[in-house]
């Protein structure tokens, strides 16, 4: 199961979603590429200071808690798309 856990300063994207094989699962891609997406968005269009450590199955991202408006749409926007994911598949993703 992948978890994600959004704190005033982090977010954290633990886990494997385990729905399909490695390289087949479409749960674990979902939530990959919105949080690449997050990561690089947040990196090129805003000034806030972002930290991001990732391995093996694991993401996290640490900020200030005074972010931009920017910045808090775009973490907004990941979070529609995470529980969009959850939503359809809540035996593999959960957000805490």
């Amino acid at each position: 199961m992948i978890t994600i856990l959004k704190d005033d300063d982090r977010i954290v994207i633990n886990g494997h979603a385990g729905y399909a094989p490695t390289g087949c699962d479409i749960v674990c891609s979902a939530i990959s590429v919105l949080t690449e997406t997050l990561v690089a968005s947040l990196e090129e269009l805003t000034y806030d200071e972002i930290s991001c450590h990732t391995d093996e199955g694991f993401t996290e991202i640490e900020y200030e808690k005074d972010l931009s408006e920017k910045s808090k749409l775009l973490i907004r926007s990941f979070f529609i798309g995470a529980n969009g994911v959850a939503d359809s598949y809540p035996e593999y993703v959960r957000i805490i």
